[in-house]
């Protein structure tokens, strides 16, 4: 290539960009939040204010938020094995999180749906559960120390009580089983926060978080912990009890559980099969 042509080509370059880049919109300074104009702050998220153009009130064009792709890191002492869901992959045969029946059999698998984006709450991905769901995630408990619980969840409804959420043992009933106390209403993002602390426990606590909404709305659900409460910290005892339907379910959840932690093969997951039949379809296009 000539340095002509190079120069050419260049420059073209610049002139497309020019047109293409920047041309629908201009950035004003005076409009940014802190920068001291007369609309700053008004418009918006700071980094997302101002971006209208000119004077007047600012439209706001698109906003920025900042994720920690691995969660919540600030609860590093998390007893659950994947608090955020940051760490689920579509193609595990088991995982921190389970749903604990199939097609109304309780034949327990592993958590293969999963939400990516914005809307979670902490870091980039969350759990979306419809109708009358349930979901466990499992932990360890803390050595001699009472334990202190909680989850967020966002019903469409704005209802706190249309999630349950509740500690049980994972795999019998040696350990009791409390529930979590809701918010009394969401913040301002939607979300209801469970909470709450109790006595110590033993053996390997599963967190239950069930949805008792009955239309086709979708609740998500993230930022679940599970850990050791502070030496001094007394506890407040909650007032709530598991509802009798959760009551009811609690042993068959277990006795799954006992059979999703048996050694041997466990159900294929949609996300696997999807990939074998890809896989499939591209050998026999090889072949052809």
């Amino acid at each position: 290539m000539s340095f002509k042509t190079w120069i050419a080509l260049l420059g073209a370059s610049v002139a497309l960009c020019a047109a293409a880049c920047g041309s629908d919109e201009r950035f004003d300074a005076s409009q940014v939040a802190g920068s001291g104009g007369s609309d700053a702050g008004t418009g918006g998220d700071a980094g997302s204010a101002g971006l209208g153009g000119g004077g007047g009130s600012a439209s706001v064009r698109r906003s920025v938020s900042q994720r920690n792709p691995y969660g919540n890191v600030a609860e590093s002492d998390n007893l659950l094995w994947d608090g955020d869901f940051e760490w689920h992959s579509a193609f595990s045969s088991q995982y921190g999180w389970v749903t604990p029946s199939l097609l109304g059999r309780y034949q327990p698998t592993t958590l293969d749906r999963i939400s990516v984006g914005p809307q979670c709450r902490s870091g980039l991905k969350c759990a979306p559960l419809s109708r009358l769901s349930t979901i466990l995630g499992v932990a360890v408990s803390p050595t001699n120390a009472s334990v202190l619980a909680s989850v967020w969840a966002k019903p469409v409804s704005g209802d706190c009580a249309d999630v349950e959420v509740g500690l049980i043992g994972c795999f019998d009933s040696r350990e009791p089983e409390v529930a979590l106390t809701p918010a009394a209403a969401p913040d301002a993002g939607g979300w209801c926060e469970y909470r709450g602390h109790f006595d110590p426990r033993e053996r390997a606590t599963c967190m239950a978080v069930s949805t008792l909404h009955k239309d086709s709305s979708i609740t998500l659900v993230d930022d679940a912990v599970i850990k050791a409460a502070p030496e001094n910290a007394s506890i407040v005892r909650s007032n709530r009890k598991l509802s009798a339907h959760m009551r009811l379910e609690v042993p068959r959840w277990q006795a799954g559980m006992r059979e999703w932690v048996r050694p041997g093969q466990k159900p294929a997951t949609r996300a696997g099969d999807a990939l074998r039949a890809w896989l499939s379809r591209h050998q026999r296009g090889t072949q052809l």
